[in-house]
């Protein structure tokens, strides 16, 4: 600031502002965080926090040219920013937003002082480390993962690799336990952006010990052996589904319906609705359709032996 002698009432020079007035900062800008919700756009999302259509049109063609505003998914966190001209303002001017579309990306759209606005594509290098997690199993297998630390993703991703040797119906039982080393990657500030591949695991079952080794190669990406050079994925999966329950087995039964004792020449799993099936292994689909009392119904063919998948409400 310019210093200014003026002359006070009585004559006596005074300077303004004082020697050692300091100027304040200017206020910081205000962010207001909305979670993205189903059938959310971006500029609804702008709309209900006050920014006029004029400059949420500008922002958002602004962004259209690195990343499509349709591509907006449900539960993703916009950052709306605001500068306010003084300290005592709520609100202020929109002056850009941020969002993070993958776990080590950000967009960012920020306004000129010419009134533009210019989008940035951020992206930060994350820091592979290496997590390991071992539990006993005392009720299930879902329990002691997590509070191994593991994440559902992780499991998940263990149980596809071992449903080649294991029906995780049947041969989980009280005092089995595992071990499982897992890549994860962190940001800058120390916290976990995304579970990786599983490195090495080990399930103990009944006495018997099972190990699986992570190998990539150029030609085939990642993939599973034992400690003999076997590969973990067989022939045929001993569990097709995910997170289901044995409702019956192979053998004589009392038919549900029809109130007689016949043989089921299956395998029955219960499992909550829109939970996905897995083919058994490699084949091809040789029928899907509904046929009678079955519902839906999938048959594949694997070399000589069939598969076949009925689907239906009970």
């Amino acid at each position: 600031p310019v210093t200014k002698i003026i002359k006070s009432v009585r004559g006596t020079p005074v300077t303004y502002p004082p020697p050692n007035f300091i100027l304040p900062a200017p206020p910081r800008k205000i962010k207001k965080i909305v979670e993205v919700r189903a059938g959310d756009t971006f500029l609804n999302l702008l709309n209900k926090l006050g920014v006029p259509k004029s400059s949420a049109h500008k922002a958002i063609r602004a962004m259209g040219k690195i990343f499509s505003p349709k591509s907006l998914k449900r539960g993703q966190k916009v950052v709306v920013l605001f500068q306010p001209n003084s300290w005592w303002e709520t609100t202020g001017n929109f002056v850009g937003f941020r969002f993070n579309p993958t776990s080590f990306k950000t967009i960012s759209v920020s306004r000129e002082n010419n009134g533009t606005f210019i989008a940035e594509n951020i992206k930060e290098i994350l820091e592979p480390r290496d997590f390991g997690a071992k539990g006993i199993i005392h009720s299930n297998l879902y329990l002691a993962a997590t509070r191994a630390g593991l994440s559902p993703s992780t499991l998940f991703k263990l149980v596809r690799l071992y449903s080649w040797d294991v029906d995780f119906q049947r041969d989980i039982q009280k005092g089995d336990s595992f071990i499982v080393l897992v890549k994860r990657l962190h940001h800058k500030n120390g916290k976990i952006a995304r579970w990786g591949e599983i490195r090495y695991a080990k399930l103990v079952l009944s006495g018997k010990a099972l190990q699986l080794y992570q190998f990539e190669s150029q030609r085939f990406g990642i993939e599973y052996f034992d400690e003999h050079g076997a590969s973990a994925q067989k022939a045929l999966m001993k569990t097709p589904i995910n997170g289901a329950r044995l409702s019956s087995g192979y053998g004589r039964r009392r038919h549900p319906i029809l109130g007689y004792n016949k043989m089921h020449r299956g395998i029955d799993f219960a499992a909550p609705p829109g939970t996905p099936d897995f083919a058994a292994g490699n084949g091809k689909v040789i029928q899907a359709s509904r046929q009678a009392n079955y519902g839906k119904l999938i048959k594949i063919r694997h070399n000589k032996s069939y598969t076949t998948v009925y689907a239906h409400l009970l």
